[in-house]
């Protein structure tokens, strides 16, 4: 498992990937639409990422946009292993948990 995945259990989530072999799997759109996740963060600074991905019927048919639970991470804390998961573990928990 990735240390991503060690980051989602500790702050108190549920990884929908867990079943998967990879540590970092790749999927197909429709494949995650399947999960339903209540929850999604990703990394990046593009903006405009999370509007073109509005833009797709199948992102909007999740209920993670109804509810408005995606959220974007600066990558110095989602893709970088180091002291700083511990800041990460704590903000995810706040994002799940409030």
């Amino acid at each position: 498992m990735s240390f991503q995945y060690d980051i989602i259990t500790r702050a108190g989530g549920i990884n929908v990937t867990s079943a998967m072999d990879e540590a970092y799997p790749r999927m197909h759109l429709d494949q995650l639409a399947e999960l339903d996740p209540s929850f999604i963060f990703y990394c990046g600074y593009n903006l405009e990422y999370l509007e073109k991905m509005m833009e797709n019927p199948t992102w909007r048919s999740m209920q993670v946009f109804e509810t408005g639970q995606v959220h974007r991470f600066p990558c110095e804390l989602t893709c970088r292993f180091g002291p700083r998961i511990v800041d990460m573990t704590e903000l995810l928990h706040k994002k799940l948990y409030g």
